[in-house]
């Protein structure tokens, strides 16, 4: 038995199994280790390290080890010491640290200056929001919002890590030459400054190892032996940075998992993985399939999850772990009940246990943390994400509250005459009396253009907004729905996922509201949530955590509670459009963070399922269906009838129920015990049916 091997287990207590001892001790010069969830991915690499070290006898100070995030960095060379003993002259540390010091070698060997790093610290963050924010408005001429900002930085960050022109560019949220303006425009800016942000290091990093050999030589002699941890997050910028330093003749030792790169979003590149023997044609492909963390129920239904994409590796998820009932999924009225259902498990759950509550965006989390601080339940948040509160659904509710206070707040009628069914030349008129101290209902009752059925509108808004001061916040918030037309808004201008976004953030809202006495306490509630949010005030020693998915990869938690898995928000909307035309990478990227998800839980996975989010239709993700108990498939040639969505049936065990969704024979069914996945070849041939 190797010396590593044997040191692992006779001083820690770690017995590696075939394919772990495979990957410590292997000595080719490229390779592949593709690691599944919970397999022991950094034992595996910091002792491959050791064995380099040993059997290799390379000197630690040749041996650059590259990680995706600087906690990852740290908590790699922690293991490392506890395992191996302190080793200073061994370096881990990020991509980003690493291209750093490329531009100060360069800057110091032909006496240039490194640009100043924007958005790395409070002050620089604002320059650079500022900086975008201007341009945008420029380029477009209209005034961002945060949303629109950030998913501008995001995609300006998407063009440099995936080496495409901006001019290409199919997937920003403005048209494709705004977005080449808005790139250009916001380079110009960081050059004239001397500023880069992180992804210009990496630009910049590539360019100097391509441009100058000296540069390149002296990194590619100093590091014979190169790591690099969660492969799968690395894009193809990066990759290129690694192709380049290895070409010296560097050993690589890749580790990753195409199956858990959820970052695509942000540049990340699982099919260079895919095309690794292309680019090294002598790699090894290394696999581990054991999980050592999570209960068998849990790593089935997860292995067979993954198996639907194609862009993938074959790989066959086992473990040795044999709980079951690991995995619950509750049925529910209406979605709005998953938080204090979420309370009552957390109540329960033993203080040594750790519970985490995920989801896909942040604002799922805004009602559950108005309702902890509360009810006084400590936890731990990942993101401090305030977009919510400025969001547009909530900026309505507030102007909706606004001009019932003061029907002559002008401000507040221009943010919601439309979607109260009022047209500009209203609005107009409206501008024009108030500013004589004229209401805006009385200045619209006075235009001779507008007809009796319009004018009985207009008096029964005006009726409805002049109580609403009178209600408790819930119900006032309900009115605005319903009394003056706000979700028939949402539902003739909206759909697919930005219809569920805006109803699951007028979920949100009203669960705050109903905590509240009056419409008055609304706003201020709002600021307080938001500072909490942005200060991250939250108890670091709690055993809850609140996260999104992406937040809280290479975690794992006894329990993990998926909150609003619903359709068109995982899978989004736009996923299964593009699957629908035959495009499936984004479809790929959904189910892959799906499959992260259920990894993360040990012990206890829990998701709800429901056909109603706050009073109003909702489907389920389809996602969910695959934590349902699974029916045997039945064989011969009984006639099986077709069932539709809302189709009443009647079972002999569970009573009358409805068809909620039907896939390939199987139906899922609300019935008063809950929904039921049942085949409906099985129940013809057993006349469960009647």
């Amino acid at each position: 038995m190797n010396h590593v091997i044997s040191h692992l287990a006779e001083h820690h207590g770690i017995h590696l199994n075939e394919q772990q001892q495979t990957a410590v001790c292997t000595d080719a010069a490229h390779v592949l280790l593709l690691a599944v969830p919970g397999s022991g991915k950094t034992t595996v690499m910091t002792a491959h390290i050791a064995y380099v070290l040993e059997e290799q006898q390379a000197r630690p100070e040749q041996i650059l080890t590259l990680t995706f995030s600087r906690e990852t960095a740290r908590d790699m060379n922690a293991r490392y010491e506890k395992l191996f003993g302190e080793n200073k002259a061994l370096s881990f540390s990020t991509i980003h640290s690493f291209c750093f010091r490329v531009l100060r070698r360069f800057a110091a060997q032909y006496d240039r200056t490194v640009p100043t790093l924007i958005g790395a610290g409070e002050g620089t963050s604002a320059q650079k929001y500022q900086v975008l924010r201007e341009t945008i408005r420029h380029c477009t001429g209209e005034f961002p919002d945060e949303e629109m900002i950030g998913e501008i930085e995001r995609v300006i960050g998407c063009v440099k890590n995936r080496m495409i022109s901006p001019e290409t560019v199919q997937f920003s949220p403005v048209e494709p030459e705004v977005f080449a303006r808005i790139y250009g425009e916001v380079q110009r800016v960081y050059k004239e400054n001397g500023w880069m942000d992180f992804d210009d290091m990496l630009v910049l990093c590539h360019d100097i190892l391509k441009r100058f050999p000296s540069i390149c030589r002296w990194f590619q002699q100093k590091y014979r032996v190169i790591c690099v941890d969660e492969a799968q997050d690395t894009s193809l910028l990066q990759h290129e940075i690694i192709r380049i330093l290895t070409n010296g003749g560097a050993k690589l030792f890749l580790v990753g998992d195409e199956d858990q790169s959820i970052y695509s979003f942000r540049g990340a590149s699982p099919k260079e993985l895919l095309g690794f023997q292309t680019v090294y044609p002598d790699a090894v492909i290394l696999k581990m399939e054991e999980n050592h963390r999570s209960n068998s129920d849990i790593v089935a239904i997860a292995d067979a999850f993954i198996k639907q994409n194609s862009a993938r590796y074959e790989k066959h998820m086992v473990t040795r772990n044999q709980d079951t009932d690991s995995v619950q999924v509750i049925s529910l009225s209406d979605y709005d009940l998953q938080y204090e259902t979420i309370l009552s498990i957390i109540r329960q759950k033993h203080p040594d246990e750790t519970l985490a509550v995920l989801y896909k965006n942040n604002e799922s989390c805004i009602a559950l943390v108005d309702l902890f601080l509360r009810q006084g339940i400590s936890y731990r948040c990942r993101e401090s994400n305030a977009v919510f509160f400025h969001s547009t659904v909530v900026r309505d509710i507030l102007a909706f509250f606004r001009l019932a206070v003061d029907p002559c707040d002008i401000d507040a009628f221009s943010q919601i005459y439309y979607k109260m069914g009022c047209s500009k030349v209203m609005l107009e008129a409206a501008k024009h009396d108030t500013a004589r101290g004229q209401t805006v209902f009385d200045s619209i009752l006075s235009l001779s253009s507008v007809s009796k059925g319009r004018r009985r509108m207009i008096l029964r808004y005006q009726t409805v907004l002049s109580k609403l001061p009178l209600m408790r916040c819930g119900e006032a918030i309900d009115a605005i729905r319903t009394k003056l037309g706000y979700d028939d808004f949402i539902a003739k201008r909206m759909s697919g996922f930005m219809q569920v976004s805006t109803y699951q953030k007028l979920s949100a809202l009203s669960l705050i509201a109903e905590r509240l006495r009056s419409i008055f306490e609304l706003s201020r509630r709002l600021s307080e949530l938001e500072a909490f949010m942005q200060e991250g005030a939250s108890d670091d020693t709690s055993g809850v955590l609140l996260s999104t998915i992406h937040s809280c990869k290479g975690m794992e938690f006894d329990t993990v509670i998926l909150l609003d898995m619903l359709s068109d928000v995982l899978p989004s909307y736009h996923a299964v459009s593009l699957k629908r035309e035959g495009d499936v990478s984004e479809y790929e990227d959904e189910v892959r963070l799906f499959y992260v998800a259920m990894t993360r839980a040990k012990r206890k996975l829990i998701a709800f399922l429901s056909t109603r989010l706050n009073g109003a239709d909702a489907a389920p993700s389809p996602f969910v269906k695959a934590l349902l108990p699974q029916e045997p498939k039945q064989t011969g040639h009984t006639e099986v009838k077709t069932m539709v969505r809302g189709t009443e049936i009647v079972h002999k065990t569970f009573g009358k129920g409805t068809v909620l969704d039907e896939n390939d024979g199987i139906i899922f069914v609300q019935f008063e015990c809950g929904i039921k996945r049942l085949s409906v070849s099985a129940c013809t041939e057993r006349n469960l049916l009647i």
